[in-house]
């Protein structure tokens, strides 16, 4: 009888050690199960980026011989020179709009974004075509309209419109420009090209 006794009682822990390994075991298999599933989904996505990184390539190329003029140039054709992203390519083609076209290629150094090093880098893959270059007219062109150039602020250009009714007369020369107080030499000889006096 106590044999009898002693036997259910081992056979209740078998059960319990049982239902724990059991148990233990479901738990790994559910993680397994999720994290198979995670690390599935992860494979799907990495193999998707790499897939849109390449078409991207292909359809962007980049060459290394590329030699563009910055005004006849979109921001694809930007795109083509090592260096210049989407972005750059993108700051590059509105900086030259709204100076009206570039001169020189120095000029990408005003370009948001582009530093010291990357100027020196792209550089050689630049020149500025010759294009007709749009200018503002410091003789009839508002205030507002005038401060959109980026060789022009806000105060400068309330300067110029000053200037023409304090002498009651338009400007005469372009050089008439160095008598106004906020015109210094550098920011005469940016501007000089971008101005005229007449339509």
């Amino acid at each position: 009888m106590k044999n009898k006794i002693r036997f259910k009682r081992i056979s209740n822990r078998h059960k319990q050690a049982i239902y724990f390994l059991f148990g233990i075991a479901l738990g790994f298999g559910l993680i397994f199960f999720f994290v198979k599933d995670k690390f599935s989904t992860l494979e799907a996505n990495e193999s998707k980026n790499i897939t849109i990184k390449e078409q991207t390539i292909s359809q962007f190329p980049v060459r290394d011989s590329v030699y563009l003029d910055l005004n006849a140039s979109d921001t694809l054709d930007l795109q083509e020179v090592r260096g210049v992203g989407k972005v750059r390519a993108r700051n590059i083609y509105k900086y030259g709009q709204k100076l009206g076209g570039y001169i020189s290629v120095n000029q990408l150094k005003e370009v948001y974004s582009i530093d010291s090093a990357t100027f020196e880098q792209i550089k050689p893959h630049f020149y500025a075509g010759k294009t007709e270059i749009r200018k503002v007219n410091i003789n009839s062109d508002d205030p507002k309209y005038l401060a959109r150039h980026p060789y022009i602020d806000f105060a400068l250009a309330k300067a110029l419109i000053r200037f023409r009714k304090k002498y009651e007369k338009d400007f005469n020369s372009i050089e008439e420009i160095k008598q106004i107080h906020l015109m210094d030499e550098e920011t005469y000889n940016k501007l000089r090209p971008y101005i005229k006096l007449s339509e």
